[in-house]
């Protein structure tokens, strides 16, 4: 009986240097995009953020509001605040800052799209508009982000912003 484990162990460093280079070709596709919507729309200050989805789980906000002892306006907005779950799903968005005289503002876009990650990175989910795509590399995602950015309603969005 063979009682070592380093095959094991090796496999699945294997599998983790694969998921942080997948990581890092996402990250650098991302970061190009950034680059782009920069220069397409002439504006060095807008930033592109990311944000992780969240969503209500009304099967928690009930149970939650059952038991919040007749406190109707605190504990129901307590209650939902503890029934916010992330989806797994990221949201990427623009912002850039508004200055109107002496004050100034944050800007926010609608979302562009989301995205989420598989066990390896990949297959990597796009949403956007209420489509799903999934995406086996670099290449496809790459294919995915032209798609979306050619469409009449993301320049629509864009100049909105």
């Amino acid at each position: 009986m063979n009682l070592s484990f380093i095959e094991s162990l090796q496999e699945g460093q294997a599998e983790a240097d694969d998921y942080v280079k997948n990581k890092i070709e996402v990250d650098a596709i991302l970061k190009s995009v950034e680059t782009s919507l920069k220069e397409f729309l002439g504006d060095e200050s807008i930033k592109v953020c990311y944000a992780a989805e969240t969503v209500v789980d009304e099967k928690k906000l009930e149970s939650l509001s059952k038991n919040n002892n007749g406190l109707l306006n605190l504990g129901n907005t307590i209650a939902r605040l503890n029934a916010i779950v992330e989806t797994g799903y990221t949201s990427i968005y623009l912002r850039k800052e508004v200055v109107n005289g002496d004050s100034s503002t944050m800007s926010s876009s609608e979302t562009l799209f989301s995205y989420k990650f598989g066990e390896q990175v990949y297959p990597l989910e796009v949403r956007f508009r209420n489509n799903s795509f999934f995406c086996s590399g670099g290449e496809a995602l790459i294919s995915m982000i032209r798609k979306l950015l050619s469409e009449g309603h993301t320049i629509r969005l864009l100049r909105s912003f």
